[in-house]
Parts: C-alpha cells; structure tokens; sequence
C-alpha cells in the first residue's frame, strides 16, 4: 500500500509550482492536497483535482463524508508537507491558529511529520518577527526545508524561492525512514 502524503498548499506565487511537485510525489505516494482558499488565487483545485486523482479540501464545511477530514486526513498522513508555506500560514501554525482548513489539519497533525517549505521574498524570510515563528515550529518538532536563493517575483534577487522538488522528495523519504 502507497504511503499517504498530505500537501498543503498555501497562498503563495510558487503555488504554481505545486503541480509538478503532485505530479512526481504521485508516482511513489497516494497524495491528498489541502489548500488555503489564497492558494486557490495562485493555482486552480481543478489541477491538482486531475493531478491527485482525488479532491482537493479548501473549506473544514465544503467535505463531510460522514468523518472528520481535516482530523482524519491529518492523522493519516505519514507524511505532511507544506510547500510553498506563506508567513501568514506559518504564523498561524506557530500560534495554533485554525481558522482554515490546512491549519485545523495541523493543529491535529504530530509536529515530527511535517515538513515546512517556506516561500517568500527575502524581505519577508529574514524578518525577526518571521524567523521567530519558524523557531517556535523547529522548536515543536516541525521540519524546515529551507528556500534557496534565486530571483523571486519581486525581480530580484534573494533568499525565499520554494526549495527544489527534489529537495522536497528527499526530505519526504527521509521523514517516511523515521516513521
């Protein structure tokens, strides 16, 4: 039986990439994406709908197949990814602020099996306020898959695009030989 990953997919302009990535995780895992209804501005549900073979949640009241999804999707997943991770959804993360459905699910989620892939302008990434919230996550067992330095939508220059998927995919086997 494939390993289940939970991708979460926030509000970010790498949310675009997220296609690729569900299309390579598909190959060797069962993959369920969740999305926050800004992701939703970046990249269509209808893709990785296609790209997952499965429906994608953006709303806790929009899925209610007789089961708690945002619990039961989070409990699981042996794997949960969120890539691209917007400031906003990692500043509630590190607050325990569920007022969507990708951070009820990581409210219930265990810490030690997510995966947190920031993306954002450089700006945004070094900001003390920023990196004291990822802190607070590391602290908490999360793992950061940290953004490389490339030219981000601002057309410069920095630290904060979405890491590889390749990067991604190694840290989610290495996550899957700890469990």
């Amino acid at each position: 039986m494939k390993k289940k990953i939970l991708l979460a997919v926030c509000g970010s302009v790498a949310a675009h990439k997220t296609t690729m990535l569900v299309e390579e995780l598909t190959v060797e895992y069962d993959v369920q994406v969740v999305m926050t209804k800004s992701a939703s501005k970046f990249v269509s549900p209808l893709t990785l709908e296609i790209l997952s073979k499965k429906n994608v949640h953006i709303d806790v009241f929009d899925s209610f197949d007789h089961r708690i999804t945002h619990v039961q999707d989070a409990l699981d997943a042996d794997v949960i990814v969120v890539a691209p991770a917007s400031a906003n959804s990692i500043a509630k993360i590190a607050h325990g602020i569920a007022d969507n459905m990708l951070t009820a699910m990581l409210l219930v989620a265990n810490p030690n099996k997510v995966l947190i892939c920031p993306a954002m302008n450089d700006n945004m990434y070094t900001n003390k306020r920023f990196q004291s919230n990822l802190q607070v996550l590391k602290a908490d067992g999360y793992t950061e898959v940290p953004p490389v330095e490339c030219m981000l939508a601002s057309g410069e220059m920095g630290i904060g695009g979405l890491a590889p998927n390749n990067h991604i995919i190694t840290r989610v086997e290495e996550k899957l030989q700890q469990r």
